[in-house]
């Protein structure tokens, strides 16, 4: 009998399989392979240890943390980014309202719009 526990997603798929067995061995359970199971049910089977001797992979490892560290700030300096261009706009806005104002007299208080509402407006 054969027992194939799949790595996939490429690159994430290798890193998985890398971060699993950091320390060497895994440890999986029956359940992780029901086409299989009512045999290994049988043979009385609930969990194997599978070890692999595998050199040099705390440097991969530490790279690849290094690099999603770097993509989670590169996030937040885009999320960043998109509200201070949001509050640009509606800081614009206000601005021409005001300029309005004094231009025609009118005393009426500006509408001001959030622009996240017209964001959302814009994704329907």
């Amino acid at each position: 009998m054969s027992l194939i526990h799949e790595y996939k997603d490429g690159e994430a798929g290798v890193l998985g399989f890398l971060r699993e067995f950091r320390n060497g061995e895994r440890i999986f359970r029956a359940e992780e392979f029901p086409s299989q199971l009512p045999v290994l049910q049988h043979w009385g089977v609930k969990d194997f240890a599978i070890r692999y001797r595998l050199g040099g992979i705390e440097h991969v490892l530490e790279r690849a943390d290094a690099l999603a560290r770097l993509e989670e700030k590169a996030q937040t300096l885009r999320d960043l980014k998109s509200r201070q261009e949001a509050m640009g706009r509606e800081r614009q806005i206000h601005q021409l309202q005001v300029m309005k104002q004094a231009v025609t007299g009118e005393n009426e208080p500006a509408l001001i719009v959030p622009g996240a509402i017209g964001q959302c407006w814009h994704q329907l």
